[in-house]
């Protein structure tokens, strides 16, 4: 019985394997389905910077872990739900792969496009005249239409636009317009725009008018060409009629009324353009004009109403009052029965409120008109293109400034007399400049105030006077060769809106204009004509005749001076043999000039290492700073100081015992970096950056962080050292190789074990934490900042930190202090510098 059983068992067992080998092989191939089923829907598409998409997948197994892996993450990168973010203009492949059962499948790649909008070559540098626009669709590559495209000005007033994208061009001038482009909640920098607009503008976009008014055209517009023509154009011309040269309302209304009046501008190259719409509201409400509304004037002028402030509409019998907001600048004088003056006592800004009052009823008119008291400035048209003159031709006579201070006197230097003279009437001390020879020089102008103490010490009081002299600015001067002396050469400048001979060229040997020339027995100014009957400047040749100078003893090592070529080429150097100049321990060599009266510390051209300190308090300088070496046989009698220039009083001893004036400038040099720092040292935890005088910009070679006077610097690490430092708003630069074990936990099976790609490599998720630099506690991070040390130092500075400050230990900033209480705020930024 037993043998006969045996073959059955064995039957039953093979039976039972059999099955088992079914069922697996039934589990295996359903396994193999499923993988099978995960494909990809597309394999490609193309998307913008910050866009984001997710890879569609077909049939995805319920319990399998997804991978995806980006080859470019600069350009793109993806996360574990397999959404790509755009992140810069490029292509990059996207590998798909899945873990399931213990095994790694690949599903396939995609291919994904970044498009990242850019600034037209074309438009980076750009004409534009005014009324013009520019739309998105013009200056930028391939712009995202999703995205929102804004506009920032370095000057609103020039060129501006808003969130539409839209570049408006309003004002001759130049303007940097930025470009931002808004998408998915992400503001991206897309680049900067160079405007350059010229053509007429608007004064203001809207206009008051009286009925019955009339308004000069030229009054409306800004920078008019003289060589273009102006087509006015009303929208109502029964209410507001416009010619060529004024626009007129209408003789009467009864209620307010608008309209719009266009402008188109002819250009001398018949280009012709719209230039804008200017509203006009003409109404019988009293008023004051938005022309007039903003008001720039000088120390010590007087306004009323009728004078500066011009009132339209005025009611009959009714009394107008101004009262400023700030009475330290402008100060009300109440008279009776009239109108309040106001003086500008300080210098500053204040808005000007007018009181209407009426048989008794006081209101406050809607309009306000806001004064600035101004120093004095040179004027625009010489600071921008300097003044032209002739040899032997036309004489300059005017004021070169605006916004006089009616307190105050003005003087004038030129830094070469020998090739333009310089001087003032002496009556309303305007300018009088004289062309002696070809060359370029710059004019000087100052102004001296005049005040009055009185010293109480002793027994009696005793006024003491105090003169307070200083620099207003300086302008260039061009003599050219003329042939024709009795006009002004091409180019002059001559101010605008002056019609008499005042204020412009006079051509030589014409008759001057009152007060244009020296009053009658006066000596002429230094350089200039010599009126007939007026005795000779202190310094010409003396006739022969007069008593016999007094000779001083001959030092055999320093010869006298030769009088005889001084008196036929009055020069510094014929009288000086060398000038010094000390000043906190640091000591300056002057240049004495061969063609004029005058010795110059810091002249591009002659004495370029010169130039004073900047930050120097020249109020500080006493005469015992200078050591001057003259020609034997003539003295010193007198050194003055006027702050940055001095004049030296030297007695030549000859017969008319001539005492001469030699001016000494002092030229301050503009901020130099190098002067003030030798290094700034950034650090962050295991990692420190430094400037020095030869750093130079990573993206320009040429780009020295101390170059040009240059105040703000940046420092850059790379998205690794930050993410050391425990900073890491940028780690999503960093490649996932490269990223420190605690920001990657290994993926894990259902039995606890690392998952794997095909190539063996453990996959990871990605768990970057939140810290940035600012979440740094303080002292992790530090900018310290170490002086310039050496013969080139700028010994003016007075106080420089040892550490900068910052508020989120990004962008640091510290201030120097210089010896005229001036400061200068330098600033560090702290940047990231991407590895490729």
């Amino acid at each position: 019985m037993k043998e006969k059983f045996k073959p059955r068992l064995a039957v039953n067992f093979l039976s039972f394997v059999l099955l088992s080998v079914i069922i697996f092989a039934a589990g295996s191939t359903k396994a193999a389905a499923d993988t099978k089923a995960t494909t990809l829907q597309q394999t490609e598409n193309t998307m913008f910077v910050n866009d984001h998409y997710t890879i569609p997948l077909s049939d995805k197994i319920k319990n399998a872990t997804y991978i995806y892996t980006s080859n470019k993450t600069k350009i793109a990168k993806v996360n574990s739900k397999g959404v790509i973010t755009g992140l810069d203009n490029g292509t990059a492949s996207i590998k798909i792969r899945y873990k399931y059962d213990g095994e790694i499948h690949t599903v396939g790649t995609f291919k994904t496009t970044i498009k990242k909008t850019s600034l037209n070559d074309t438009y980076k540098s750009f004409d534009m005249l005014t009324g013009a626009t520019l739309e998105p669709k013009q200056y930028l590559e391939t712009p995202n239409p999703d995205a929102v495209y804004v506009i920032s000005s370095s000057s609103v007033k020039v060129a501006n636009g808003g969130s539409d994208g839209i570049i408006h061009a309003t004002k001759a001038g130049r303007a940097a317009i930025s470009i931002y482009e808004v998408y998915n909640d992400k503001t991206r920098p897309v680049g900067a725009i160079g405007v350059s607009v010229t053509g007429a503008s608007f004064k203001k976009d809207a206009i008051k008018m009286a009925y019955g008014m009339s308004i000069n055209n030229n009054d409306l517009l800004d920078d008019m060409d003289s060589g273009a023509s102006y087509k006015w154009t009303s929208g109502n011309p029964s209410l507001v009629s416009t010619s060529n040269t004024k626009i007129s309302s209408a003789r009467s209304g009864s209620s307010t009324q608008t309209c719009d009046i266009t402008v188109e501008e002819t250009l001398p190259d018949k280009t012709q353009h719209v230039i804008g719409t200017l509203k006009v509201t003409v109404t019988n409400d009293t008023f004051v004009s938005s022309l007039d509304q903003e008001i720039t004037i000088g120390f010590g002028e007087v306004i009323t109403v009728g004078t500066k402030i011009i009132i339209h509409n005025r009611a009959s019998g009714a009394q107008y009052k101004l009262i400023p907001a700030d009475i330290s600048v402008l100060l009300p004088e109440e008279v009776k029965n009239n109108p309040t003056k106001l003086e500008a006592i300080g210098y500053g800004t204040t808005d000007v409120i007018i009181e209407e009052t009426k048989n008794g009823t006081t209101k406050t008119l809607e309009d306000t008109v806001n004064v600035t008291v101004s120093q004095a400035k040179i004027l625009e048209e010489l600071t921008r293109n300097g003044l032209q003159l002739s040899v032997n031709g036309s004489t300059y006579n005017s004021y070169p400034f605006e916004y006089r201070n009616l307190k105050a006197t003005y003087s004038y230097t030129s830094a070469n007399s020998s090739i333009c003279s310089v001087g003032s009437n002496g009556k309303e001390d305007v300018l009088v400049a004289v062309g002696k020879k070809a060359g370029e020089t710059k004019i000087s102008v100052y102004e001296t105030v005049t005040t009055i103490t009185t010293n109480t010490a002793g027994a009696t009081s005793t006024p003491v006077i105090n003169n307070t002299r200083k620099k207003i600015g300086t302008f260039k001067v061009i003599v050219g060769n003329n042939a024709n002396p009795s006009s002004s050469p091409s180019g002059s400048f001559i101010p605008s809106g002056s019609s008499s001979p005042s204020g412009s060229f006079i051509p030589s040997g014409s008759s001057s204009p009152s007060g244009s020339s020296s009053p009658s027995g006066s000596p002429a100014p230094s350089g200039a004509p010599v009126p007939s009957g007026a005795p000779a400047p202190s310094g010409a040749p003396v006739p022969s005749g007069g008593p016999a100078p007094t000779k001083k003893p001959v030092d055999p090592g320093n010869p006298n001076v030769d009088l005889d070529a001084y008196f036929d080429d009055p020069a510094a150097n014929r009288l000086i043999n060398s000038i010094n100049f000390t000043h906190n321990g640091k000591t300056y060599t002057g240049y004495v000039s061969d063609s004029g009266l005058e010795c110059i510390f810091g002249d591009e051209e002659y004495n370029p290492d010169g130039y004073i300190d900047y930050g120097t308090d020249f109020d500080k300088i006493v005469k015992d700073d200078f050591k001057i070496n003259l020609k034997g046989g003539i003295d010193i009698t007198d050194i003055e100081s006027y702050g940055t220039e001095w004049t030296i009083s030297i007695a030549l001893h000859d017969e008319d015992d001539t005492v001469e004036d030699v001016t000494i400038i002092l030229n301050e040099e503009e901020l130099d970096t190098k002067s003030i720092l030798s290094k700034i040292t950034v650090k962050i935890p295991y990692a420190q950056k430094e400037i020095t005088a030869a750093t130079s910009d990573i993206y320009d070679d040429e780009n020295h962080w101390f170059d040009n006077g240059n105040k703000e610097f940046k420092v850059y690490f790379t998205p690794k050292q930050y993410c050391k430092a425990e900073a890491h708003e940028f780690d999503d630069y960093i490649e996932e190789k490269d990223l420190p074990s605690d920001h990657k936990e290994p993926e894990k099976d259902e039995d606890g074990h690392d998952i794997k790609d095909e190539d063996g490599k453990i996959v990871y998720f990605i768990n970057i934490p939140d810290g940035t630099l600012s979440d740094l506690p303080n002292g992790r991070v530090s900018c310290k900042i170490e002086p310039a040390t050496g013969a080139d130092r700028n010994t003016a500075v007075t106080s420089i930190p040892d550490m900068a400050e910052s508020d989120d230990n990004q962008y640091w900033t510290f201030e120097v202090e210089f010896e005229n209480g001036m400061t200068e705020e330098f600033s560090v930024e702290l940047d990231v510098l991407l590895e490729d």
